[in-house]
């Protein structure tokens, strides 16, 4: 059982040395994320003004037809 603990504990070490040598090796993906990540909050930015004109119009058209129905329903 302590053979296998050991054996463990060797896999462990040698994952961690791993993950720290790939983490920290250049690569063109994780330029290509970094360069991404930069540019992300403006599309984000757009979208959102976007979103906000295209609920902000349906809501003014919809106020706009209830208008219209309760003013011609107070008039009759």
């Amino acid at each position: 059982m302590s053979r296998i603990r050991l054996n463990q504990e060797y896999r462990n070490k040698i994952a961690n040395r791993m993950r720290v040598h790939l983490e920290a090796e250049d690569t063109q993906e994780k330029e290509k994320f970094f360069q991404l990540r930069e540019s992300f909050l403006d599309k984000q930015n757009a979208t959102w003004k976007l979103a906000q004109e295209c609920v902000k119009d349906n809501i003014l058209k919809k106020m706009s037809k209830w208008h219209i129905i309760f003013k011609t329903n107070i008039l009759m």
